[in-house]
């Protein structure tokens, strides 16, 4: 009887609604662990350091994910493709290529970690410092989820998902708990991190049975897909460092809190996602393009109502978990529910349609032509409002990149 509904509302809707709850329920208990542990670590370090560490805290980690790009977060897409279509070398050749390209990432950690140390900022200095020896291990090793993913083994990758960040969060909470310094959460972090992903990395590889296809051009398509991607996300987290050195740590502390809030919302979208990604990267062009869009009003009515209830319950929720000393951050997460919601499009049609389909050209104007003009306003607008400044330019920004995506996926 079950299965009778499910397939009857899946043939209404056009979708195999079947797949898609299986799926998507590995993936949601996982990014539901992820949820947890990321409000569980925000909320005992708010409440254990002070707004000038955990906004350092903040500013770190944001240097960190521009760093990143040197990992080329691309060659994720590249490698889940390639699986999907049974090419399982581009998984080792992937992430040996990811491993030799963070090598620079963690070169210019060390640099920064010697110019903060010798200007004064000696906490920082240290924290990147030691990060230059975990970096290319902490960036590079985790290719083992878009290959999971690619083979539609949710479960597995949700569980390993899952087990990361639990044994993560708790090394984090001790750390902080014990020390109270944040150079020993920034190496627990680093470290606990490390392990993981190595040993996931190589479990992956000695059960996976991989097959001895390649994909000669799937390596090109990763670095590609890196390039294009570059600006986006460096401005991803440039929010972050205009207000780190406009307004200070204790004002970023504020501002971290209301974008950790408001994008909770998101984990919707990237399971659905990741689930979509397999599906349409074996599709012609245009049935897979139809496919995906076929979804995009349950999601937009889906996250209005999140976003809604989101932003009614905040200025409860706050307070009680990050003290009253966090108030500040109520308003700003509430108008950051805005562009969450004016966002979604963009987000389903970038990885579902664009990515899945390589379509290279279409998405380096995307991701071009979005980022520009996000800088621009960030630039603009922060020097002029400040945090709400930056609030507007990332609703304008999100909403030009959906009317942009759907313009490119017509």
């Amino acid at each position: 009887m079950k299965n009778f509904v499910i397939n009857t509302i899946g043939k209404w809707l056009g979708i195999d609604l079947e797949y898609y709850i299986k799926n998507n329920a590995y993936l949601l208990i996982a990014q539901g662990v992820i949820l947890l542990s990321g409000l569980a670590t925000s909320v005992v370090l708010t409440r254990l350091l002070s707004k000038e560490d955990y906004g350092q805290y903040n500013y770190f980690f944001s240097i960190i994910g521009i760093l990143a790009i040197s990992a080329l977060p691309g060659m994720g897409a590249a490698i889940m493709q390639a699986v999907a279509n049974g090419r399982d070398q581009v998984f080792i050749k992937g992430t040996k290529t990811r491993f030799k390209w963070s090598l620079i990432g963690a070169a210019v950690c060390l640099l920064i970690g010697i110019y903060y140390y010798s200007s004064g900022e000696t906490l920082l200095g240290k924290c990147f410092l030691l990060s230059s020896l975990f970096f290319p291990f902490h960036v590079s090793f985790d290719s083992y989820y878009p290959f999971l993913n690619g083979r539609q083994q949710f479960d597995l990758s949700s569980r390993y998902r899952s087990i990361y960040w639990v044994f993560l969060t708790l090394a984090v909470i001790l750390a902080v708990y014990f020390t109270r310094n944040l150079l020993w959460v920034v190496a627990a972090y680093l470290a606990t991190s490390t392990i993981l992903h190595i040993v996931f990395l190589f479990n992956t590889v000695k059960t996976g049975n991989l097959s001895c296809r390649e994909d000669k051009t799937a390596i090109t398509y990763g670095k590609q897909l890196t390039g294009i991607q570059a600006i986006s996300i460096a401005v991803l987290h440039f929010d972050k460092l205009i207000i780190g050195v406009a307004l200070g740590y204790a004002g970023l502390a504020i501002y971290s809190i209301a974008v950790m809030i408001a994008n909770l919302p998101t984990v919707l979208l990237a399971s659905i996602s990741q689930t979509v990604f397999p599906k349409t990267a074996t599709m012609d062009e245009k049935v897979a393009y139809d496919e995906v869009k076929r979804r995009l009003p349950w999601l937009l009515v889906g996250m209005v109502i999140i976003c809604g209830i989101g932003a009614l319950l905040c200025p409860y929720i706050i307070p009680w978990l990050y003290s009253s000393k966090y108030l500040d951050s109520v308003l700003y997460t509430q108008l950051l529910f805005i562009p969450v919601i004016l966002g979604t499009l963009a987000t389903v049609l970038r990885r579902g349609a664009l990515q899945a389909q390589r379509k290279t050209r279409e998405l380096f104007k995307l991701n071009v032509a979005v980022a520009i003009f996000e800088l621009v306003l960030l630039v603009l607008f922060a020097v002029q409002f400040g945090i709400l400044g930056i609030v507007a330019a990332k609703a304008l920004a999100r909403a030009f990149d959906s009317a942009y995506s759907w313009k490119l996926t017509r």
